[in-house]
Order: structure tokens, then sequence, then C-alpha cells
């Protein structure tokens, strides 16, 4: 007998999974970090300190604990574009391109041009262009992704960049 009666009650079960903090769908979880972001004071941190407990989730591979991270951080600070940037990239190591395309598309029509949001967008689209089955969907992904990583190299260069990357850390 299937685990699922039915085709709308798989459905139904997985898009309950997003309603759940996404954390808790991650078999994978970081003691410390974890233990870190539950006494994390949410009341009194600043976007840049949860920029840095994402950053630290992401380098360690817990990317579903550094979304939630993002997503807690972007709704006190909705218009902070370093962790928008963070949350689609967890997103993306966690397996989900097409969200953090959403993600970063928006960052991207309101006007943040930098190299960082460019080459992440490509990177989603390369992922999705991994994943399309069919070849009309596989050719656009694949147009989308050399158009973003061009526009990324064209906006910006590397010693911009780089300002950039610092000019955050201070901020």
């Amino acid at each position: 007998m299937p685990f699922f009666a039915s085709l709308g009650e798989a459905v139904t079960s997985r898009m309950r999974c997003f309603d759940a903090p996404v954390s808790q769908l991650s078999n994978k979880q970081t003691p410390g970090l974890r233990s870190e972001w539950d006494l994390f004071d949410r009341e009194k941190a600043s976007a840049r300190e949860y920029r840095n407990l994402c950053e630290r989730m992401i380098d360690v591979g817990d990317s579903l604990l550094a979304y939630d991270v993002a997503k807690d951080g972007l709704a006190r600070f909705p218009e902070d574009s370093i962790l928008r940037q963070k949350a689609a990239l967890a997103l993306i190591n966690a397996g989900s391109p097409l969200r953090a395309s959403r993600i970063l598309e928006k960052l991207a029509a309101k006007g943040n041009r930098d190299v960082e949001t460019h080459g992440i967008l490509a990177s989603a689209y390369k992922d999705l262009w991994e994943y399309a089955s069919d070849p009309e969907s596989k050719q656009r992904y694949s147009e989308l992704a050399i158009a973003r990583y061009k526009e990324g190299f064209s906006t910006s260069s590397f010693d911009t960049f780089r300002e950039s990357r610092e000019q955050d850390l201070e901020a």
C-alpha cells in the first residue's frame, strides 16, 4: 500500500512542510549553532548579527537553519540586501533554486546590480537548468544563467566587489 493514498494527498502533505520553519525539515542540526540560534536575542540583534549567524550556518552546511535565520532577520530588516542574498544562497544550497531566484529577481528589480546578486542568481538558474527535463526549460534557464553572469561581470569589477564586501562588514 502506498504511503499516500493519492497524488493530491502527497502534494498537500509536501506543501504543509513549508508552513513550518524550514529548520524543522533538516535532519542535520549543528548543535552549537542551533543552540546559539535558540539563545539569539532577536529583539536586540542588528542586521549584521543576523547576517553573521546566517553566514556561519551556511559555512557549516546547515542551509535550512540558515534560511530560518535569514527569514527571521528579513522580517525585522526587510530592505537588507545582503540578508536577502544569504537567504537565497541558503535556499540554493538546500535544493530550492526556484525560490532563491524569485528572491534575487525582486532584489535585482529594486536596482541591486552588484556582482554578488547576479552571481548567486546565475547559480540558481544553472541549478534550474540541471533540474529541467524538457529542452525548452533547459534552454531558457541556460540563457538566464549566462545573461546574469554577463550582467554581473559588466556592472561591477572585482575591486568594486571587494570594496562593497568590506563596507558591508563595517556596517
